[in-house]
């Protein structure tokens, strides 16, 4: 008799947690970050099968691919350097063909935590990631809490 797979469930669980906060995020992404339009919510790739979580555009045209995690980690950053990597290779390829200049393209890695590694690897190997906190207010994302703490009651003296 087989086990369950428990870490196999709770992968799918977080998995469908940032999904969700990710909907949240890009619905209510032009008070989160002015100026900024959605293009996709999920860009997927030409080249392969692999699919970003987000692709937005700003005023100045730069384009950003987005990945959102709970808690970002080594394994989150080489995912957005590769989606970026990916996006870049695509647009090398789109503007061999004449009146397409060659667009801007930046990578957005989005969490409520970052590992303190993964910032620093950013910064001193120049890979031009951005790193975005989500605001505590999505953690949720949709999903009801399980427990909510109670209301301190004031306490009333007993009359005398």
């Amino acid at each position: 008799m087989s086990k369950p797979n428990i870490a196999r469930a709770d992968s799918a669980d977080s998995y469908d947690h940032e999904v969700r906060i990710q909907k949240a995020y890009a619905a209510r992404l032009a008070e989160l970050r002015e100026g900024e339009v959605l293009i996709e919510s999920s860009r997927r790739f030409d080249c392969c099968d692999l699919i970003a979580d987000m692709a937005t555009v700003d005023k100045t045209n730069t384009i950003r691919i987005w990945e959102f995690k709970i808690r970002a980690d080594y394994k989150s950053l080489g995912q957005i350097i590769t989606y970026l990597a990916l996006a870049r290779y695509e647009e090398v390829i789109r503007c061999w063909r004449p009146l397409h200049p060659p667009k801007r393209l930046v990578g957005v890695l989005a969490a409520f935590d970052f590992q303190q590694e993964i910032v620093l690897a950013n910064v001193v190997m120049n890979c031009g990631i951005e790193f975005v906190t989500i605001p505590p207010f999505l953690r949720n994302a949709g999903d009801v809490p399980v427990s909510m703490p109670r209301p301190h009651a004031p306490v009333i003296p007993p009359l005398p």
